[in-house]
């Protein structure tokens, strides 16, 4: 028997920002999907947990890169990058090109991979409440 999975979902909130909450549905999506393939799974806004799989959602808002260096991260990307896409800071460009990323969109993955096979894509998609 295999031991399970410890997950933990880091939703980046930089002060003063409401528009992290936006980023809660699509946490909790991960997480429901997650669950299902039997992983233990937590959630909090600005923290990373030793011990677990750490998949930062909002860090295009702002990221503590050092703490990258301590912790197993994968970064979630849910913005539009690329032609008609959002402007991002290029430090966020950077992060995603020497980090594990999940990307929404594979039109995104040109902006930032060299290899556009080495990012999973992972869209939204219906999940039950």
């Amino acid at each position: 028997m295999s031991p399970t999975a410890d997950i933990h979902l880091s939703i980046c909130q930089p002060l003063g920002s409401p528009h992290w909450l936006g980023l809660l549905d699509r946490a909790r999506y991960y997480r429901w999907m997650f669950r299902r393939l039997g992983a233990n799974v937590t959630i909090a806004k600005n923290r990373l947990r030793h011990g677990a799989i750490n998949f930062v959602f909002g860090a295009h808002d702002g990221f503590n890169t050092a703490a990258a260096e301590r912790h197993a991260c994968v970064f979630v990307n849910l913005e539009q990058l690329g032609e008609g896409g959002r402007q991002m800071h290029l430090s966020f460009i950077e992060l995603l090109r020497r980090s594990a990323v999940v990307d929404y969109d594979r039109g995104n993955v040109a902006a930032y991979a060299a290899d556009p096979a080495d990012v999973p894509v992972a869209p939204i998609l219906y999940a039950p409440t």
